[in-house]
């Protein structure tokens, strides 16, 4: 039967094919557009030639400016995370790929017009010279080429995974991951490894001060030798972060960049160390001009100092890859939390973003809540901070060194949700304490909803809360993982960690499953009147987005202009939609014409909708009385009546990814609806 009506199919594909690319001239076009910023991100890498800086982005891209940073552009590569970068005789060389990751070292001889994979290996650790090229994969290997990377050796030397490589009075030194430094004097012949003294074996760099070998370890500090490796003596004074991940030397000074604890420095080869005016942010990779001193950062992008490290700014016009934690409005502001880069606003619609409170100690910044002028930012392992002047200034609030996920202002008391520690309630008059509740519990995510509060947690579901006694509560979806909550007059939104999207009538008391996406979870939902918005993400699979402007009713779903980047967070404004990406800024777009392209493929019957758009089948059934809805498989086929894909549809509404379909026309069977869909590139 099925190949008798795929006959027919057959018959027409060639008129439908014409007619819907007819119908669609805008199919390629980008819905959404990404703003611009908030600018930084996290910086893996810098290489440093005169006033020329090449910087490594870890989600994606190479960065090259000619006048020491004061633009970027981007020169390609944005598929890859970019683990280390090096200019050499005017080419660019970029190790590439994270783990077992599609990866490689790449070499562009055109300052990055064109790349050229010269080795196909995830690299982590790169060095350079006119004589020897020397890559280190993720892979506990290290591979060296003395024809400019036409060829290569593997280079055996019995490791870990290789952090650094540096070369030093002719010999040729490794620091590993677990098993310490490995020394070669006859370019990786033979190895001895030399680790008497270390109480620390990985070793993320390594430099040297004339006959002073320093190596900065994942979590013991730093050491020194001065007999070529043979014995090492910890020199930690002052000291207080002991990762460190970069090291520099510029003149009598070496410097140290640290995770979470900024920039250190020593004049007397680590006899004492002290912190620069750099304290708050993680510094990846360290670069000079001989003049200034460039640092790349976990979520900042890049900073410069001119004075040998006294004081910064940061650099990175251009640079757009930063982790938005959260989007807020207050006004015609938009707030975004991002998570390294503190906080940053704008006041024109994105097209320009400014940071703000770099008060805030820890620049992880989760959550936002504010009344009037008063602001009040949650970071993870820094508290609470408050503003009385629209963000201008912040200070610490009673509630100090706490992971915050989620803020609530419910009349003049602040709902601190944290990790592992429940919910705290302070009088925000007073900055006084009044109750820790939940203890052991992490609360994900707190809205008010009319005189009941909904607190998401990570392990007990949903609690309904009395506003008159915080302490009674009710307890729904108690297996689940709430990750976002949302709400609006009248219905109550929760996404859960395995792709839930639930809804409650009811002011919380009974909850149905309105979505089921199993590709990721969900990552952040907006309601604005009869507006919903609700994002899914994926670590394997990307992202997806799905809106109604029917407060549930009907879905539409459109990502076109952001391939596989990660959403993260949700905002509606106005006529305007918003997201926030995990390595990629601020993207917008504007939310009604999500239905004006979901109509063009919308098929109905009496038993579901069913609709296709941009990669997602999305099966909305009509069954609406109970929480569990019988099961019903939908089944696709190839136009020679092959099975393709087969599922069973449990809820209410079903979005399905169809990217792994190459380009074609599809026949759809549910229940007794037969339809036809088209895939285009």
């Amino acid at each position: 039967m099925v190949k008798c009506i795929y006959n027919s199919i057959i018959q027409v594909v060639s008129f439908v094919l014409i007619w819907f690319l007819n119908a669609l001239p805008g199919l390629a076009d980008s819905f959404w557009v990404q703003t611009n910023g908030p600018l930084g991100g996290e910086i893996r890498s810098l290489s440093v030639k005169g006033e020329t800086i090449v910087a490594g982005a870890f989600w994606g891209g190479v960065y090259l400016s000619f006048n020491k940073g004061n633009n970027w552009s981007n020169i390609g590569l944005n598929e890859y995370k970019i683990n280390s970068v090096v200019i050499s005789k005017n080419k660019i060389y970029a190790g590439v790929g994270y783990f077992y990751e599609n990866g490689g070292l790449f070499v562009s001889s055109d300052w990055g017009k064109s790349w050229v994979k010269i080795l196909d290996e995830p690299v982590g650790s790169l060095y350079v010279s006119d004589s020897i090229l020397l890559a280190g994969n993720f892979k506990n290997e290290l591979f060296a080429s003395y024809y400019n990377g036409s060829s290569w050796t593997k280079i055996e030397y019995g490791g870990g995974r290789v952090y650094s490589i540096f070369v030093w009075n002719q010999k040729l030194l490794i620091g590993t991951e677990e098993t310490g430094i490995f020394v070669s004097s006859d370019w990786g012949q033979t190895w001895v490894q030399k680790n008497y003294g270390l109480n620390n074996l990985n070793i993320w760099s390594i430099v040297a001060k004339s006959d002073t070998l320093f190596i900065g370890t994942g979590g013991g500090g730093i050491f020194v030798s001065t007999n070529s490796g043979d014995e090492w003596i910890a020199r930690n004074s002052g000291l207080l972060h002991p990762y460190v991940f970069s090291m520099l030397i510029l003149g009598d000074n070496i410097y140290a960049g640290t995770v979470g604890g900024g920039l250190y420095m020593t004049t007397n080869s680590g006899i004492l160390w002290f912190r620069t005016n750099f304290t708050f942010e993680s510094v990846e990779c360290l670069g000079t001009d001989e003049k200034n001193i460039y640092a790349g950062t976990k979520g900042s992008g890049i900073l410069i100092s001119s004075d040998m490290g006294n004081s910064w700014r940061e650099i990175n016009s251009g640079i757009i890859r930063t982790e938005v934690s959260f989007l807020k409005a207050k006004g015609d502001t938009i707030f975004a939390g991002t998570s390294g880069s503190g906080i940053h606003i704008s006041t024109n619609k994105g097209k320009n973003w400014m940071r703000i409170a770099y008060s805030i100690t820890n620049p992880y910044v989760t959550a936002l809540v504010y009344r009037d002028s008063i602001l009040f930012a949650g970071a993870l392992g820094a508290g609470v901070f408050v503003s009385s002047n629209n963000g201008e200034n912040w200070h610490q609030t009673v509630v100090k060194s706490k992971e915050v996920n989620a803020l609530c202002l419910v009349e003049d008391k602040l709902l601190v949700g944290t990790n592992y520690e429940g919910m705290f309630v302070v009088d925000i008059n007073s900055d006084s304490l009044i109750e820790n509740y939940f203890r052991g519990l992490s609360v994900t995510k707190i809205v008010p909803f009319k005189d009941k509060i909904v607190v998401g947690t990570k392990s007990n579901g949903i609690l309904l809360l009395d506003t008159s006694d915080y302490s009674r509560y009710w307890n729904f979806l108690s297996d689940k993982f709430i990750t976002a909550l949302s709400c609006n007059d009248r219905l109550i939104w929760a996404g859960t960690s395995d792709g839930d999207l639930c809804v409650s009538t009811n002011g919380g008391f009974a909850w149905k499953l309105k979505i089921s996406h199993n590709n990721g979870y969900v990552s952040d939902i907006a309601a604005d009147g009869d507006r919903i918005l609700a994002s899914w993400l994926s670590f394997e699979e990307g992202n997806w987005i799905t809106s109604s402007m029917d407060n549930g009713n009907t879905w539409g779903v459109r990502t076109e202009g952001l391939g596989n980047i990660k959403v993260s967070s949700l905002l509606i404004k106005d006529t305007l939609i918003y997201c926030g990406t995990i390595g990629f800024g601020v993207f917008k777009s504007k939310f009604d014409e999500i239905f004006s392209f979901v109509n063009n493929f919308n098929v109905s019957d009496k038993v579901a909708d069913i609709y296709f758009s941009d990669n997602t089948l999305v099966v909305k059934r009509f069954e609406q009385n109970s929480f569990e809805l019988t099961p019903s498989k939908i089944t696709i086929y190839d136009l020679m009546g092959r099975m393709l894909f087969e599922k069973e549809i449990v809820s209410e509404v079903e979005v399905i990814d169809l990217r792994h379909l190459p380009a074609g026309a599809y026949g759809v069977k549910f229940q007794e609806i037969f339809k036809m869909i088209l895939k285009t590139e």
